[in-house]
């Protein structure tokens, strides 16, 4: 009797270990909508607007609002998040020049980024430069918090050579946020560096180090990453916060 009772307390510690090990499976992949038709509106001056469907439950959609400029200050433009019976939700500002032909490429694209059930948004705001700044983004995430209160991070970066925004290292449900920077060592080596960091209700958390973090990718495409550049200068890659990082609850 000792025996069986012996052999099931064993059977029990086996399974509850699996099932241990099975929380931290990565989730398959981070089911996003995306969302590209800005419509031009006029007030006192010109606007635009882009509605997002169910964002806050089934029927209960918002819109997004994006003016330049911010109370006269020609170096920012506003962001408001209306509700579906016209409540400001959030207005916040952002270091960007909003005009027609940015907004014609700004695409924004909704999924629960952190786990907690709730819609969050990812908008990429191109700067419109050239050559390789033609890669260089404004990203903007709005995370939603309980209550109808929200989170705006946000930072430069570059979308280009198949970037990756999020992705989730340790299976938690919680996506980890990808920053790319531009890094110059000499006139025949540009690399794209990624950085990784986690997102929490205090702002952005930089984990590269201990998930293998900073990455390197040559910028021409015909070129292998240089091993020995990449060593040299992993360290210094390594971002506190992504640049032009900012933080509003």
């Amino acid at each position: 009797m000792r025996a069986k009772n012996y052999l099931l307390l064993m059977a029990l510690i086996v399974i509850s270990c699996n099932q241990g090990m099975s929380q931290k499976v990565k989730p398959a992949n981070l089911e996003l909508e995306t969302y590209t038709e800005w419509v031009t509106k006029y007030e006192e001056t010109e606007y635009y607007e882009l509605s997002i469907l169910n964002y806050l439950g089934e029927n209960n959609s918002v819109t997004i609002q994006m003016y330049y400029s911010a109370e006269g200050n020609e170096d920012l433009s506003t962001i408001n998040l209306i509700d579906k019976d016209g409540e400001f939700l959030i207005t916040h500002y952002e270091p960007i020049t909003v005009h027609p032909m940015a907004m014609k490429y700004t695409k924004v694209v909704v999924g629960d980024i952190d786990g907690n059930g709730l819609k969050d948004i990812r908008m990429e705001f191109l700067y419109m430069g050239n050559g390789l700044m033609a890669c260089a983004v404004r990203t903007i995430y709005i995370f939603q918090e309980k209550y109808k209160t929200f989170n705006k991070i946000s930072f430069d970066s570059f979308v280009c050579r198949d970037h990756v925004s999020e992705i989730d290292v340790d299976g938690d449900g919680n996506w980890e946020i990808i920053a790319r920077t531009l890094e110059y060592i000499d006139e025949n080596n540009y690399y794209w560096i990624d950085n990784i960091y986690k997102y929490t209700p205090e702002g952005l958390v930089c984990v590269s180090e201990e998930n293998g973090y900073p990455k390197a990718i040559n910028t021409h495409e015909a070129k292998t990453i240089d091993a020995k550049i990449v060593n040299k200068n992993k360290k210094g890659w390594i971002k506190e916060q992504p640049d032009g990082y900012l933080f509003f609850k």
